[in-house]
């Protein structure tokens, strides 16, 4: 590994203890919002189930005020921290009008735990109304959105059933940054139908947009999706990632990561009753931040 490699992993936490000088720990929230592509006439995203990434007390027939002290308590005493932020992470979080978000935000910013709003959405629900809401409340507090990008390939979007295109995706990027809005993207590893090359190509892509911040998982099948009817039919259509083969494929894609962006996430883990495959008994987000910092650094 060359020098201009060393030290080239920052992780999101620096970014918010240097803002804030702790931890800041997100509260995720069920707002009540729904997906545009599950209310169409599509059956959704083909790997998609929800309820397999929402915490215990984010349960929509609670009120948004319960769900937040719940989380509080609970986050409060497990980091002992005082920085929170509130994450809007359900399904598609500026599906609605502009008004609706106007109120929500409100209501979450009058406490003064909470340092910011977080909101987790999709690359064609980001009308230039709500981008004005987003722009009015970002120049009052710390507000970031993460776009679910998942690829910049359109026929494994198209698979997927995304419903909406790459093009979808740099539109929003740059519509966010014109607003002085710190973006996150959201990449999906391992989706049916990537090239072999899809590694290189979304670290291209990735080098063409203005973002502060990634999240990378891999491909996991849950049960009751799409995704667990095709695997279960023609397993040779998924090609689940091992541990090895992820960890390979991490090394080629974060060289390629600018150095002024924070990663957020490199891995993410479900309850073992959604999970179908593949099953990494053991990796922790730890063990690989680790075994990569390990690698970069030597």
């Amino acid at each position: 590994m060359s020098a201009t490699d060393k030290h080239r992993l920052k992780f999101a936490s620096a970014f918010f203890k240097e803002k804030w000088g702790e931890r800041a720990q997100k509260i995720p929230l069920n707002a009540g919002f729904t997906c545009p592509n599950r209310n169409s006439h599509s059956d959704g995203c083909i790997y998609c189930n929800n309820t397999a990434f929402s915490p215990f007390y984010c349960d929509f027939s609670a009120s948004l005020e319960k769900q937040l002290f719940s989380g509080y308590n609970y986050f409060k005493k497990r980091y002992k921290t005082n920085t929170f932020l509130a994450y809007f992470q359900s399904y598609t979080g500026t599906f609605c009008s502009p008004e609706h978000l106007t109120k929500l935000y409100n209501q979450i910013l009058k406490h003064d735990f909470i340092k910011g709003i977080v909101i987790g959405t999709r690359p064609d629900c980001l009308p230039n109304a709500i981008i004005s809401v987003l722009k009015d409340f970002a120049s009052e507090t710390y507000l970031k959105v993460e776009i679910g990008a998942e690829s910049f390939d359109d026929e494994v979007l198209n698979f997927a059933n995304r419903g909406h295109n790459s093009d979808d995706i740099k539109k929003a990027v740059e519509a966010l940054r014109e607003a002085n809005i710190d973006v996150g993207l959201h990449l999906l590893l391992g989706l049916p139908f990537e090239k072999e090359s899809f590694i290189e190509e979304t670290g291209r892509e990735l080098a063409k947009l203005d973002y502060q911040f990634l999240k990378l998982h891999h491909l996991q099948i849950l049960k009751g999706t799409k995704l667990a009817e095709i695997w279960k039919q023609n397993p040779e259509i998924v090609k689940l990632y091992s541990p090895e083969t992820y960890k390979s494929d991490l090394k080629k894609l974060l060289p390629m990561i600018a150095p002024n962006v924070y990663i957020e996430r490199l891995i993410s883990r479900v309850p073992e009753s959604f999970l179908l495959a593949p099953r990494w008994d053991g990796l922790t987000e730890n063990d690989l931040r680790a075994d990569l910092n390990d690698y970069f650094q030597d």
